[in-house]
């Protein structure tokens, strides 16, 4: 029997109609149709979004080199430990194959990733505050009392779109978590 054989035998199997098989059938539909994403993966694409967040936020700060270099600079550093963070993370995450390892080692996987992630995103506070800080006063000095409430709106968007984006993750690694779990 060759693979061809095995695979038209394997797709010619048909499931006893019942509630079992309405939903499996419902589950292959989802599948088809590109609904259904594993959960890892999810978490993957949010941290290579980090990333790129990074290399933006590197773009954007160079156009204010001419007028406050330290600033550049500082802002500059923040995004490259960030951006590399969260590669570093990405690349963690991308590792892990939760299909072929057992239930102990993938819910220990679980727990790195969400350690992982805790550490990057204190480090990520803990260096944001001071930064954003000194933005906001080298804004105002730079550009006028008009920039400071500029700085204090872009504070408030960029804070929400954090609480989201950890929303989101936490979320992601609670359903992980309760998944291997059950």
């Amino acid at each position: 029997m060759d693979l061809y054989q095995l695979r038209n035998q394997w797709n010619n199997i048909d499931l006893a109609d019942g509630p079992e098989a309405s939903r499996v059938r419902e589950l292959e539909e989802k599948w088809r149709s590109s609904k259904v994403s594993p959960l890892r993966d999810r978490l993957f694409r949010i941290t290579v979004n980090l990333v790129l967040i990074s290399f933006v936020g590197l773009l954007s700060i160079v156009p204010f080199a001419a007028d406050s270099p330290e600033m550049t600079i500082a802002c500059g550093a923040f995004f490259v430990v960030m951006g590399l963070l969260n590669f570093y993370r990405a690349l963690c995450i991308k590792r892990v194959d939760l299909t072929a390892i057992s239930v102990k080692e993938a819910l220990e996987a679980v727990y790195n990733i969400e350690r992982q992630r805790l550490i990057c995103r204190s480090i990520g506070i803990a260096a944001a505050i001071p930064l954003i800080i000194f933005m906001a006063m080298t804004f105002s000095n730079v550009y006028g009392p008009l920039a400071l409430y500029g700085s204090l709106i872009g504070i408030l968007i960029g804070g929400c779109i954090g609480l989201v984006i950890n929303h989101r993750t936490t979320t992601l690694l609670r359903e992980m978590k309760s998944q291997l779990q059950d």
